[in-house]
């Protein structure tokens, strides 16, 4: 009835597309953005809800393991919000 193989291409997709804005909102050559995607598949009621959950960092590593600080966040903390 549902095919729970598409829920890693799901999770897969989601990466290219955050992966992409990630990258763009930071200053640095070569950026690796990195973040944690969780798949859920039921909802209030237990019934097939299949959704993520995201937890995405503000930075990105450059090489030497520095961190590159995106520029939405910049601009978060200059107006005092956290």
């Amino acid at each position: 009835m549902y095919d729970r193989k598409l829920l890693a291409k799901l999770s897969l997709c989601v990466w290219r597309v955050l992966s992409e804005y990630l990258k763009a909102s930071v200053s640095a050559d070569d950026p690796v953005p990195d973040c944690v995607i969780a798949v859920q598949t039921f909802g209030e009621f237990l019934n097939f809800n299949p959704h993520l959950h995201i937890i995405a960092t503000g930075w990105s590593f450059r090489s030497a393991s520095l961190l590159a600080h995106a520029s939405w966040m910049a601009a978060s903390a200059a107006m005092g919000n956290s």
